[in-house]
């Protein structure tokens, strides 16, 4: 398992521990496959976000010299990248599942089923 595998696993072991607090019993596996799980790393999304900032300064300076497409440009690429950095990219717990190379959804069951266990008892 690769350093981007035990990524995901410890966002969605802590995206199951969430659920099952907030439900009040261990999830099913339906309910693990449809958990989100965000998979873009924080520093791009700070990244993201810096260059969202930079965007928006540039379309404000480009907007007090009547350049107005190409701030209209950075405008929309600022809060674009805004957007992003927010959001950021999230798939299901099934569609990674479907990709991993080994068995990721019995993995992160039996990781929430050592938290929870405690917890719930």
């Amino acid at each position: 398992m690769d350093k981007k595998d035990e990524r995901i696993l410890h966002r969605a072991e802590k995206a199951g521990v969430k659920l099952a607090k907030k439900q009040g019993h261990m999830p099913t596996r339906d309910e693990l496959l449809e958990l989100k799980i965000q998979v873009i790393p924080n520093p791009i999304r700070w990244i993201c976000f810096g260059t969202s900032v930079i965007c928006a300064i540039g379309a404000w300076l480009l907007f007090g010299q009547d350049s107005n497409v190409w701030a209209s440009v950075l405008a929309v690429t600022s809060v674009l990248l805004l957007a992003f950095s927010i959001f950021g990219i999230r798939r299901t717990l099934e569609t990674l599942a479907d990709h991993a190379s080994y068995d990721l959804v019995e993995s992160v069951f039996g990781l929430i089923g050592d938290a929870v266990g405690s917890i719930l008892d």
